[in-house]
Order: C-alpha cells, then structure tokens, then sequence
C-alpha cells in the first residue's frame, strides 16, 4: 500500500431503497437538482466512479440505450 494514496476502505455500498431515497431529495425543477439526479442514476445505474461520469462527454454516451461506452462494470458489481 503506497502512504500516498493513504489506507484503501471498504466500499460501503448503499441499498436501493436508500439511493432512491437520495434522489427524491434531489429538486425537479431547479437546474441543479435536475442534474444531480441524473448523476446519481448514472453513477448507480453504470456503476460508474465519480470521477468517471465527471468526464463523460455526449460523445461517450450510446444514446440508444443511454449507456456510456466503454466504462460498464460486469452486473455483479452495480446495484441493480
């Protein structure tokens, strides 16, 4: 373990009930609520890093599906 990047957590996975309960925080009318939810689906959803949907262009998105291009983690790891 490198001290740079410090000591590696355990991922503390949300459930279902309790993403669901994030996004209906989320305003669905102000502009930043609006995308704040669409953040969290996607990070849920796609299993995505922060740091991954952060960087995501138009451009990576198959828009047929809506699914990114090229990110997607295997099923068992996504809360679905």
């Amino acid at each position: 373990m490198s001290e740079r990047n410090g000591p590696k957590l355990d991922a503390d996975l949300l459930t279902a009930a309790e993403i669901e309960l994030l996004m209906r925080q989320c305003s669905r009318h102000a502009p930043t609520g609006v995308r704040n939810r669409a953040l969290v689906a996607t990070l849920w959803r796609c299993g995505l890093r922060i740091g991954e949907a952060l960087a995501l262009a138009p451009k990576d998105l198959d828009w047929t599906f809506a699914e990114p291009i090229g990110v997607w983690r295997s099923p068992t790891s996504v809360g679905r």
